[in-house]
């Protein structure tokens, strides 16, 4: 946005400029990790698992829970190091209107 400024004169008076308002875009927050995975869920037919409920565990013993969207993707799960991870379906619930964690909240009662 800058520009050549070029004065050819003896005197000139300067008045006060005007003020731009400059907007700053917010960056977006990363998780903590180096490495980060987001599989698609699908059954033995490459048909995806659509917002079905799911549980994750990390080779550190980290667990994650959270329900696939509407293509049958999890959520990106971070880790520090280069881990294997295994998912886990949970068959009896298909997400509607619910939060994922009252959803696995019923799943452990």
């Amino acid at each position: 946005m800058g520009g050549k400024f070029e004065v050819k004169a003896g005197q000139h008076q300067f008045k006060s400029g005007e003020q731009v308002v400059s907007h700053i875009p917010i960056l977006p927050v990363f998780q903590n990790g180096l490495f980060n995975l987001s599989v698609q869920l699908t059954d033995g037919e490459n048909i995806p698992h659509k917002n079905k409920a799911y549980f994750a565990v990390t080779e550190s013993g980290k667990m994650i829970e959270g329900i696939t969207d509407d293509k049958g993707y999890t959520s990106p799960i971070y880790t520090e190091k280069e881990e294997n991870i295994s998912f886990h379906l949970i068959d009896k619930y298909t997400y509607e209107e619910e939060e994922p964690c009252q959803i696995l909240r019923k799943i452990k009662n």
